[in-house]
């Protein structure tokens, strides 16, 4: 089985999904139009359900939705699996947008939106919606080439607002934009949308916003069989470590003011936990990286760390810095040569964190080759370098 970093061929998926939303029959029998757009036409009588392909979160807690038959209702934000800070209404285009209390309308599919941040890119373009980007508060983050080349042909624009530091919402909504992907919790004003992936404490979890974002653009069919496949793959992984002996890891971070520091806070379940141990590992936990330093107590937790996941782009400086320090050379990860950095696919950190959440197939696969060897002997690490063998950027071509 191919492991390796993947993108889906969907071409044939966005067909199929345009003839099923173009299938569409009502009550009276009669077939319900639309046009180029994915706009209805006019149609006489009750409308029926447009949307007879549905999703929703099996292992997210932080979104939900419901289908009603010209309308979605979409909470983001939300908190303990109820509560939930935002609610929108994505209603088709064509049809009467219906009053929902305390819900913002959003008219679908939309043709374009902005990205306050990278990783939310990935969902994109792994649902065929790259052509929609328009606006990212910046675009060095963007590791995709494809990206960037729209960026170059004047096909993305920069939006952003040096007083908040966020995308330029002012601007946006005067230009149309009706969906602006945010982090900020509150969003800060229309056209702003929530997109809180980074909350839940799932590999799958996360993923599962290729779902989320699919909603706005009426491809839950792709999202699904995306997700599916990489459901799939992470499930043949894991099935190679099953019987493997646990591997004792942690994530390390440096800074030259504070030294070496933990990049994980105390306590599971989070994201880190869940595909440390799905690969077969037990990830030794600190304190919040805040803290930036380290006792006797907590250098000893690392002494123990069969292998090392370097948070940041490892060099020669980094290096000596640590060896000047007297106690890397003295783990275990460091003698046997077990210390992967997360520069390996371009020899800088973007490309981890634009589409790791996205791709945790190929981020799991990478653990367990760093944790157990060549366990998935078919894989290649995509993000994790191996600092003593391999140089930044060894993943391209």
């Amino acid at each position: 089985m191919a492991t390796g970093r993947m993108w889906l061929p969907i071409w044939a998926l966005l067909a199929a999904e345009q003839l099923l939303h173009s299938a569409v029959c009502g009550y009276d029998g009669n077939e319900v139009a639309f046009d180029a757009n994915g706009c209805v036409l006019p149609y006489s009588g009750t409308l029926p359900d447009l949307y007879p392909v549905k999703t929703y979160p099996t292992f997210g807690t932080t979104w939900n939705v419901t289908y009603h038959n010209t309308y979605k209702v979409l909470y983001a934000g939300c908190t303990n699996g109820s509560y939930c800070s935002q609610k929108y209404v994505l209603y088709q285009c064509g049809t009467i947008p219906p009053s929902v209390a305390g819900a913002r309308a959003i008219q679908i599919p939309v043709s374009k939106v902005a990205v306050a941040d990278s990783p939310v890119l990935t969902y994109l373009e792994l649902i065929g919606s790259r052509t929609a980007i328009r606006a990212v508060t910046d675009i060095s983050y963007a590791s995709s080439m494809c990206i960037r080349r729209m960026f170059s042909l004047g096909m993305i624009n920069i939006s952003f607002d040096s007083a908040t530091w966020e995308l330029n919402y002012a601007e946006l909504a005067s230009q149309g934009y009706t969906v602006a992907f945010t982090a900020s919790d509150p969003p800060v004003q229309d056209p702003a949308v929530l997109f809180r992936e980074n909350k839940e404490t799932s590999a799958l979890g996360i993923m599962e916003y290729v779902l989320f974002t699919a909603l706005f653009f009426n491809r839950e069919v792709v999202a699904q069989q995306s997700f599916r496949d990489i459901q799939l793959r992470m499930n043949c992984h894991q099935a190679l470590v099953a019987n493997a002996p646990k591997v004792k890891a942690v994530f390390l971070g440096y800074g030259n003011a504070y030294g070496p520091y933990w990049v994980k806070p105390q306590g599971c379940p989070n994201y880190y936990c869940d595909l440390f141990s799905t690969a077969g590992g037990e990830l030794l936990l600190g304190f919040n990286f805040s803290t930036c330093t380290m006792n006797a107590a907590e250098i000893q937790i690392v002494n123990q760390a069969e292998v090392w996941i370097f948070t940041d782009v490892w060099n020669n400086g980094v290096q000596a810095d640590l060896q000047a320090m007297g106690w890397p050379s003295s783990t275990q990860a460091w003698r046997n040569h077990k210390i992967f950095a997360i520069d390996r696919v371009d020899g800088s950190t973007n490309d981890w964190f634009m589409t790791r959440f996205a791709q945790p197939d190929a981020l799991l696969a990478d653990l367990i080759c760093a944790l157990h060897g060549d366990a998935v002997d078919t894989h290649t690490r995509v993000w994790l370098r191996n600092v003593f063998t391999e140089v930044p950027g060894s993943a391209l071509p």
